[in-house]
């Protein structure tokens, strides 16, 4: 009689630890008491936040608050669990190591006999690639629709902002005595049509003229000792390490040059005086495990907030009081097209760092090679 009970305990025990880690495979679950605090994290919500379970019990949530959801946002969560009511969400997180996930939550809260929560089960999912794609396909939506509206702006102011340009030209040749005004007003018409060449950029195709493209030395020897002499003059110490990573794309030089000269002056005009710029090169993979080549630019300025951080994507959104919001626009357009990506970190007061990922460039035998 007695083996047979335990018999039938060990084979319930067995069942539960089964249908432990099939849990543990799927759901990233998490207990927390009345007061918030994490009692119990499963190995899932180890593996997605990087911290171990010594590190997440007795901490409460606020340990992978990434700053992107308002207060009012989990207000609102505490409010309903707090009713004895179910929520449910979508939130994204900070991992320890400052990656972000997002995660579709499901808060259960667990009453005692006078209908009053004394603990709260957390049942999450990781849905990080699903958001991207959505982020992708929202991002690609917004580039359409600004190419329209650039494409209607800069036709329409081009070409009296042509017949302005004519006429100073004209007139500075009978006003000696105005030369110096004359001057400015066509070095700030000169800004302007450089303006509305960031519009056109976004309103139509550029032919692309795709090479094998040493990146490093793009980066290097291209792009970076532009940039030099306007960091000296800010005081400004360069750190570069690139070439000891070797990494060949498959891309438009011109383009590319674009880019990195565009995210190296948005990290020099973040730190006005003084301060570091960084550029380092690594030999990476994608998340569909093709090697890649990152190229991380950080700079030891005023950083932003996770607000503006959500924001960068956006077309027109920008953080300068003279800037068009299309910079960064047209930066995500190029690297769409060069099958790379453009990712942001950033704490205020600590600077920000833009990495970019492009896939490494492998040869094909008769035709010209591809990616």
């Amino acid at each position: 009689m007695m083996d047979d009970v335990l018999l039938k305990l060990g084979q319930n025990v067995s069942h539960l630890m089964e249908v432990n880690r099939a849990i543990d495979e799927a759901i990233i679950l998490a207990i927390t008491n009345q007061q918030g605090m994490i009692t119990f994290a499963n190995k899932k919500f180890c593996d997605i936040s990087q911290y171990s379970q010594q590190e997440l019990i007795g901490q409460n949530h606020r340990i992978v608050n990434s700053g992107f959801h308002p207060p009012e946002f989990f207000k609102d969560l505490w409010r309903t669990i707090g009713q004895g009511r179910i929520w449910k969400g979508e939130i994204r997180n900070r991992a320890k190591n400052g990656d972000l996930y997002w995660v579709d939550t499901t808060i259960v809260p667990c009453l005692d006999e006078k209908g009053k929560p004394y603990q709260y089960i957390a049942f999450r999912v990781d849905i990080t690639a699903r958001k991207h794609v959505e982020e992708q396909m929202r991002r690609l939506d917004q580039l359409q629709i600004a190419g329209q509206i650039s494409a209607s702006i800069a036709h329409e102011i081009r070409n009296p902002l042509a017949a302005i340009q004519w006429t100073l030209l004209s007139l500075s040749n009978d006003a000696a005595d105005r030369e110096h005004q004359l001057s400015l007003v066509q070095a700030e018409l000169t800004r302007i049509d450089a303006i509305l060449t960031e519009f056109l950029t976004l309103s139509k195709k550029r032919e692309s003229v795709f090479f094998e493209i040493d990146l490093p030395d793009l980066v290097c020897c291209k792009t970076v000792d532009i940039v030099a002499a306007q960091a000296r003059q800010q005081g400004i110490t360069l750190d570069v390490e690139v070439h000891s990573v070797s990494g060949k794309v498959w891309g438009d030089e011109h383009q590319l040059r674009q880019v990195f000269l565009n995210l190296m002056k948005n990290a020099l005009e973040s730190m006005e005086v003084g301060g570091r710029l960084t550029v380092r090169a690594e030999q990476t993979h994608d998340s569909s495990n093709r090697p890649c080549i990152s190229i991380a630019i950080a700079d030891s300025g005023c950083g932003m907030t996770a607000w503006q951080l959500s924001n960068l994507e956006r077309a027109f959104f920008t953080t300068k009081p003279d800037g068009t919001g299309l910079g960064l626009t047209v930066c995500h357009q190029i690297l769409h097209s060069h099958q790379g990506a453009l990712n942001f970190r950033s704490q205020v007061g600590e600077g920000t760092t833009a990495t970019v990922t492009l896939p490494l460039y492998e040869s094909s035998e008769g035709t010209g090679g591809n990616v």
